[in-house]
């Protein structure tokens, strides 16, 4: 498993210095438990002969500690047999169609574990959009134990998200 670096207000994070910061505030808990959904995320898609990422975005990463969430975004990479949109379905639908794919995996990575999940928040269109092409979120699935809740987030697109400084994204893990 390597680390990846990215750029947070231009300087280098790595993996180890991101989880070492839930370590100085005193949340050992909540770094176990991102090292416990990197590694079963890993095993997961192991057994289903998957590719995917999960990266640490949001305030973890630039905002004083403790926060209200953590936030992971799960790509994961397209195979044969995943969902495709049909030429005449709409995007909510084939979006919808996708997030119980994701679900389903971390509903496997949840198997034997001590999280629990909270709140699924499907895909929705974005209203400020007058057409039917704009997602305002692809699906969230929340998880917790007693701790800080941890938001995965749905990132459909096969794509890893692109750090930048006001949007850095951490690579936990890269199953291949």
């Amino acid at each position: 498993m390597s680390e990846v670096k990215t750029i947070v207000e231009f300087k280098e994070i790595e993996k180890s210095t991101y989880l070492d910061r839930f370590t100085q505030a005193g949340l050992i808990e909540d770094r176990k438990n991102i090292e416990e959904i990197t590694e079963k995320f890993l095993n997961t898609l192991h057994n289903q002969s998957r590719k995917g990422t999960l990266h640490a975005v949001g305030g973890t990463i630039t905002k004083r500690l403790p926060r209200p969430d953590i936030d992971i975004v799960m790509t994961l990479d397209v195979r044969n047999g995943d969902p495709i949109r049909a030429g005449h379905e709409d995007i909510l639908s084939f979006e919808l169609r996708q997030f119980e794919l994701f679900k389903s995996i971390v509903n496997e990575m949840l198997k034997n574990t001590r999280f629990k999940k909270i709140k699924s928040i499907l895909p929705s269109l974005d209203d400020n959009y007058g057409h039917l092409g704009m997602m305002k979120n692809n699906g969230i699935i929340e998880i917790s134990t007693e701790t800080i809740p941890v938001q995965i987030i749905i990132n459909p697109t096969g794509k890893s998200p692109i750090s930048n400084p006001k949007s850095p994204a951490i690579l936990l893990t890269k199953a291949e």
